[in-house]
């Protein structure tokens, strides 16, 4: 049954990374598009109503915005393939260093994710802007844990942090995913509501499911049979 989940949870992942990428790509392009000729991009063409200024503040620091970009697309693109078994038992070479280029691309996601918050007019409210310098205290945590332990060696610990390290770097693409469910009937929030309520909400789902999936995998220390202190007690006093 675990084995089925978690195949399942792996489909997911690539799902979400794929999200990531595709978001990546089209924003890379809008990007430099944009850098060759500012005229020949609208940012306020076809904008839905209530997402005045989200796509200027992009075009208004466009190499901030390239960095930010351009490191997701390695954290998206190494992130599943660094948890597929057959990939981290076999070629363990890869695997290594893999995982330093994509801690790199990490750490520096993460400070470009909260320098945008002071460089750009974040989107959102307050509860938004709160959120993502916390997300991103977060990540940074998990991020430099996961890294202290496999110094360490203990490769238990490194596999869990490093699990909630993606789930948290996943979230900007489950909340891409849940903003049109929540801007859509029964519910009908505006593009900002969705986006102030998701920017939590989708956070929090992932590190709740990593947090679940951890201790479910989790491999328990084993304890010795109930009569191995009986027989103990008998050799001691032999």
């Amino acid at each position: 049954m675990v084995k089925i989940v978690g195949r399942i949870g792996y489909v997911v992942v690539v799902l979400l990374a794929l999200v990531g990428i595709l978001s990546v790509v089209g924003r890379f392009s809008a990007t430099v598009q944009y850098l060759a000729d500012p005229s020949a991009v609208d940012a306020t063409a076809n904008a839905p109503p209530g997402t005045e200024g989200f796509e200027e503040r992009y075009y208004a620091h466009p190499y901030l915005t390239l960095a930010h970009i351009s490191v997701g697309l390695l954290f998206m693109v190494l992130g599943p393939v660094q948890f597929w078994p057959a990939v981290r038992n076999r070629w363990i070479r890869y695997h290594r260093w893999a995982g330093r280029v994509w801690m790199i691309a990490a750490l520096v996601g993460a400070i470009s994710a909260m320098l945008f918050v002071g460089a750009l007019p974040m989107f959102g409210n307050l509860s938004a802007r709160v959120a993502i310098v916390f997300v991103s205290v977060m990540f940074l945590i998990c991020l430099a844990t996961g890294y202290v332990r496999i110094r360490q060696r203990r490769i238990a610990q490194h596999r869990e942090w490093m699990i909630r390290t993606l789930a948290i770097g996943l979230g900007i693409s489950t909340f891409r995913v849940m903003i049109p469910f929540l801007i859509m009937p029964p519910l009908g929030a505006t593009f900002p509501e969705a986006w102030n309520t998701v920017v939590w909400l989708a956070f929090a789902i992932n590190i709740i499911t990593a947090e679940v999936w951890i201790n479910v995998t989790r491999r328990q220390p084993q304890s010795l049979p109930a009569a191995a202190p009986a027989r103990q007690r008998v050799l001691q006093t032999t």
